[in-house]
């Protein structure tokens, strides 16, 4: 298996403060802390889940919705290849570059997003109090 350095973000860690940095393991791309690697008193095991594109967006629709979405991807500024996106929170997405990690391009985005077609029950977290939302599929 190929090595998977971790990508450094700009993201700061909510629970320790270091910074984030983009890994990739065989269930998708999410945010891990940097801290992660520290000796077992220092480390830090906090994790983001990064929700992928297009369950976020609407997916273009027609016979060449494949092209159309490639084409209104976003370009990486260091190979120029397309970006993947990933909503970070209901504030932030994340765009990785299509080479991650031989390439450690990322862009960050502010502004508003929500989940495709998400009008379920929001339920406040009873451990940290954020809001939790019903999910479907396979999850391990």
């Amino acid at each position: 298996m190929q090595p998977n350095p971790m990508v450094l973000t700009s993201i700061d860690c909510p629970t320790c403060g270091r910074k984030m940095g983009i890994r990739t393991a065989s269930t998708g791309v999410f945010l891990g802390c940097s801290g992660y690697a520290l000796p077992p008193k220092e480390r830090c095991k906090t994790t983001i889940n990064l929700v992928p594109e297009n369950e976020v967006l609407n997916v273009l629709e027609g016979d060449d919705a494949e092209t159309n979405a490639l084409r209104a991807k976003r370009r990486c500024q260091k190979c120029g290849t397309a970006m993947d996106s990933y909503l970070i929170d209901p504030k932030r997405k994340l765009h990785v570059c299509g080479n991650n990690p031989t390439c450690d391009g990322y862009e960050i985005e502010e502004g508003e997003f929500r989940i495709k077609g998400y009008d379920g029950p929001v339920v406040e977290c009873e451990k940290c109090g954020s809001e939790m939302h019903l999910k479907m599929g396979a999850f391990r």
